[in-house]
């Protein structure tokens, strides 16, 4: 009853209100041992970003590898959400939705506080970079993201963080 309800609901929310674990559902993942992560960029109404980034979660599951950065200031904070289609990170991938072989999406959402989102939207291109981190036991991914707007300039949000091998 409760998946019936969620695939109900799940169209009418925004990506930024959906707050919910794929293990409620009985899905298998694997956790991700990730820090040092950093975000950057302009987003919304939220401009000038640049900060260290706190995970809210990191895990591998069906084939996708799922990171959410959160990072919040005096009057603002911001979400990243990357899905990476891949069932292994190594060094010297690089990912780019413009050439579709694989899917890799960023959520955006920014407001005046953490939870309190007034942008919430995903990225019209996305690239990932992943390459050895400075400890070898860690890779290094980098992201790029761009956000589209029919009325405003182009924004780009980047981000990055360290994942245990």
């Amino acid at each position: 009853m409760r998946l019936l309800t969620l695939l109900l609901v799940l169209p009418a929310l925004p990506g930024c209100v959906l707050d919910f674990d794929f293990d409620d559902f009985g899905s298998s993942s694997e956790a991700l041992a990730v820090d040092d992560a950093y975000v950057e960029g302009d987003l919304g109404d939220v401009n000038g970003v640049s900060a260290e980034a706190r995970v809210v979660s990191a895990y591998e599951s069906f084939g996708h590898v799922d990171v959410e950065l959160r990072a919040q200031g005096r009057g603002w904070a911001v979400m990243h959400v990357l899905d990476l289609e891949t069932d292994q990170l190594r060094a010297g991938d690089v990912y780019d939705s413009d050439d579709r072989t694989s899917y890799v999406s960023v959520l955006g959402c920014s407001g005046p506080s953490d939870g309190q989102w007034t942008y919430d939207g995903f990225a019209d291109r996305v690239v990932v970079e992943v390459e050895q981190g400075d400890d070898p036991t860690k890779l290094r991914v980098h992201y790029y993201a761009e956000y589209e707007h029919h009325d405003a300039p182009t924004q780009v949000v980047r981000g990055s963080f360290d994942v245990a091998q």
